[in-house]
């Protein structure tokens, strides 16, 4: 996540999430690292 437009959303501005997320995707374990296959991604 982008510090500054954290700092934005804290503060009650709205952002554009599209550039305030630094990695696109789903995960299905974070904290591993893990990623949810894109075929599951994808169909829902």
């Amino acid at each position: 996540v982008d510090p500054r437009a954290a700092q934005e959303y804290k503060e009650g501005s709205d952002i554009d999430w599209e550039d305030a997320i630094a990695a696109d995707g789903i995960w299905s374990n974070s904290a591993k690292g893990d990623r949810s296959p894109d075929i599951l991604v994808n169909n829902t």
